[in-house]
């Protein structure tokens, strides 16, 4: 039964290389979404997938333009910095050559300030201004409430960053 399983999922490995290689290829004539969306399946491919010939230069290569891209689209970026923990984990010393082009893509996300320090009583102020508004202003208050969270993302973002730099030494 072993034996069985072990021979399944290298089968289950080899079909989904191939498939993943096809990706990589056909990936440089996607753009926007699909682009991202092709990006995100890449950058959370097995290790096994990732260990075999060149196929870390070309995840490194994802990665860079996942982080390119991150900055309008935050859950490309999240996934670019999972992988970039993910590979300098377990394969710290194969992927030591590629992080130095890597890691200066970062720099934008750490140069980027969150507006949440300056909101001091923000939160109470909207809590009684949703009391007496009108339909509008509920809008507003709402909108208010979305760059809150975005913000709050980029922050997290950002300490998973800091957190990575101090792990290699950045």
């Amino acid at each position: 039964a072993l034996v069985v399983a072990r021979s399944e999922r290298i089968r289950c490995l080899a079909i989904l290389s191939s498939f993943l290689l096809s990706l990589f290829d056909r990936s440089r004539r996607f753009q926007d979404e699909l682009l991202a969306s092709a990006l995100e399946l890449l950058l959370v491919a097995p290790l096994a997938f990732v260990r075999e010939g060149t196929k870390l230069e070309r995840m490194a290569g994802a990665i860079e333009l996942a982080l390119g891209m991150g900055h309008t689209y935050q859950p490309l970026a999240s996934a670019a910095v999972a992988a970039l923990e993910r590979l300098n984990n377990s394969m710290s010393s194969a992927f030591r050559p590629h992080l130095a082009s890597l890691l200066q893509r970062l720099h934008g996300y750490l140069t980027v300030t969150s507006e949440a320090s300056g909101q001091t009583g923000t939160l109470r102020r909207e809590r009684d201004a949703r009391r007496h508004t009108s339909k509008a202003d509920r809008r507003a208050l709402v909108n208010s409430a979305r760059n809150r969270l975005r913000r709050s993302a980029e922050d997290l973002l950002q300490q998973r960053i800091l957190a990575l730099l101090g792990s290699v030494g950045g």
